[in-house]
């Protein structure tokens, strides 16, 4: 998915400003019928068009990394506002004496906006004041051999004009800047221009240079990974549930963990890989992507510890006010998924999962795993805390869940994966869909893991009504909350909101591929503790805070200082 129209689309819609422009510009100066609408509209393409496809040509002749995609759409943006100006110029001829003067605030505006964009989106830190100027000498060219508007001074006074007022501009424009550095160098040492430029760039290039600035802040914290295995005469299986973030967007951090965990694993071990999301919240977004390393030797870790026992199992839903635990046990080990599905079910706080992994332990469980199933998505952003009334919900449904689950029925299980290539826009990221098919005796349960960013529980409840009428298990989904599929739709991408048919379909082959390899298995459980490095808690909510503060200065601030830098270049220029 590409961020701006194709370069035809924009060249074209160049052609079409410039036309539309000296139609404009004839009406307005009463010129319609002493030039035909041709010479009209040719004059605009003239004027406004022609400079504009050459400041883009220019810049990709020398920058040959940037795309013309890209600099004729800036071109365009550019042109429509000198377009305007230049035409405000001309219909207040009669309201204003300077209104000429007009002309110099467009073509400063376009300057600084091409300057902005070449330094901020496209990251020519030397040479992006050096394309604004030529940008603004061919305006300046193409504006005196075009005589379409008197300035009523001589040609020298106007191109003294036409720089000053771009450096007027210029030097408010790093005025804006350093009122958003300001706060984000002092608290954090980072360049806040800096890091909105290297965001765009992971956006439109996926770079992950951002991520040394994340390294630059972060700190280290100690985390756990809680892994269960399975073992059959065919099957071979792992839930991995490490507890950390995957986030925090595209192919930054921790997002594509989920992807690269399971590839590691199967490739090291030849076991189908289900990677879980833990209890961590944003702050545990880990700082860069190769931090998955140590995720992976605590994985690696854990696996070569374990100990497989052919123990009896059961399965069992508990349930406290808003909360269910869904608890599959093992002999002395549990899986415990949590969620409050159809209600928001997100983040749960890593302290908060631990004192809920001690609860199940005090109840007789060895070795719990708990899972925050994250597969309600209602827009929005909220995570449970320790002391959230929502926790002891979570506790109580565990408990329950954990007692129901006393039995010691023979354990089956089968899995099943789908990729979902090219299901990004609808919400799937890289490591698809996985499924795993239990009977406990006459109980039956299917886990649905999607590689995704939460689930809308329409979609949820369509889709496991389905699957249970289809299979006669009971079913739940969960998703990874990976957030590598950010990029696509912005910063909510739930499962659910486009392809669905396709979805559900490829699920229900899935699950009976599931069931159908179905077979006896043993069990076994580790969990590793390791360290890790991320953004960390309190850069985090300091972050957030600074962010919050340089948005509400910024929103009052940026309109007052352009305002105030026009009137003052109009003062200005009657005085040159």
């Amino acid at each position: 998915m590409h961020a701006v129209p194709s370069a035809t689309r924009s060249a074209m819609a160049l052609i079409v400003l410039g036309f539309i422009f000296g139609l404009l510009l004839a009406m307005v100066g009463g010129r319609v019928g002493a030039a035909g609408l041709v010479e009209a509209g040719g004059q605009g393409i003239f004027l406004v068009s022609i400079p504009a496809f050459l400041s883009a040509v220019t810049t990709i002749a020398i920058k040959r990394e940037l795309t013309l995609r890209r600099m004729l759409f800036l071109a365009l943006a550019c042109a429509l506002v000198y377009s305007i100006f230049y035409l405000l110029a001309v219909a207040s001829g009669e309201l204003y004496a300077g209104s000429n003067n007009l002309v110099f605030i467009g073509y400063g505006l376009s300057f600084i906006l091409w300057y902005a964009i070449a330094k901020i989106v496209f990251r020519l830190k030397y040479t992006a004041l050096l394309f604004a100027v030529l940008q603004l000498t061919y305006n300046s060219i193409f504006f005196f051999a075009s005589r379409l508007i008197v300035l009523g001074s001589g040609p020298l006074d106007a191109i003294v004009k036409f720089y000053f007022v771009s450096g007027i501009f210029l030097l408010a424009l790093y005025a804006i800047f350093w009122l958003i550095n300001a706060p984000l160098k002092r608290n954090f040492g980072i360049n806040g221009i800096d890091a909105l430029s290297l965001f765009i760039a992971q956006w439109l290039m996926k770079s992950s240079d951002i991520e040394e600035m994340f390294d630059s802040v972060g700190q280290e914290i100690e985390t756990t990974v809680g892994v269960v295995a399975f073992k059959g005469a065919k099957e071979k299986c792992a839930f991995i549930v490490p507890n950390v973030h995957y986030g925090p967007i595209g192919n930054l951090g921790g997002s594509s963990f989920p992807r690269l965990v399971a590839s590691m694993v199967e490739a090291r071990h030849h076991m189908n890989a289900f990677v879980f999301h833990g209890t961590a919240t944003h702050d545990f977004n880990p700082v860069s992507s190769a931090e998955v390393e140590k995720v992976w030797n605590a994985c690696n870790s854990a696996l070569r510890k374990i100990r497989y026992e052919s123990a009896g199992g059961d399965f069992a839903v508990g349930a406290q006010g808003t909360a269910k635990a869904h608890c599959l046990r093992f002999g002395k080990t549990a899986f415990i998924g949590l969620t409050r599905a159809p209600r928001t079910t997100e983040d749960i706080d890593f302290a908060l999962g631990m004192a809920i992994g001690e609860r199940a332990r005090a109840l007789g469980v060895q070795a719990p795993i708990i899972c925050d199933a994250h597969n309600a998505e209602k827009g929005e952003i909220t995570r449970v805390d320790s002391g959230d009334p929502i926790g002891f919900e979570y506790m109580d449904a565990m408990e329950d869940a954990v007692r129901k689950a006393d039995g010691s029925g023979p354990v089956q299980m089968g899995t099943a994966s789908d990729t979902f290539d090219g299901f990004e826009p609808a919400g799937i990221g890289a490591n698809g869909l996985r499924c795993a098919a239990f009977s406990f005796g006459k109980k039956k349960y299917l886990i649905l893991l999607f590689d995704a960013n939460g689930i809308l529980p329409s979609f949820r409840r369509e889709l496991l009504g389905a699957v249970s009428e289809a299979s006669g298990f009971l079913a739940e989904a969960y998703t990874t909350d990976t957030h590598s599929i950010n990029l696509v739709r912005g910063v909510l991408n739930p499962l659910g909101s486009s392809r669905n048919d396709e979805v559900r379909k490829r699920v229900l082959t899935c699950a009976r591929n599931a069931i159908a390899n179905m077979e006896k298995v043993s069990a076994g459980s580790a969990v590793e503790r390791f360290r890790i490095k991320v953004i960390g808690p309190r850069q985090s909510s300091e972050f957030i805070g600074t962010v919050n503060s340089i948005v509400a200065i910024t929103k009052i601030a940026i309109p007052v200082m352009l305002i105030a830098t026009v009137l003052l270049v109009l003062w200005a220029v009657t005085k040159i």
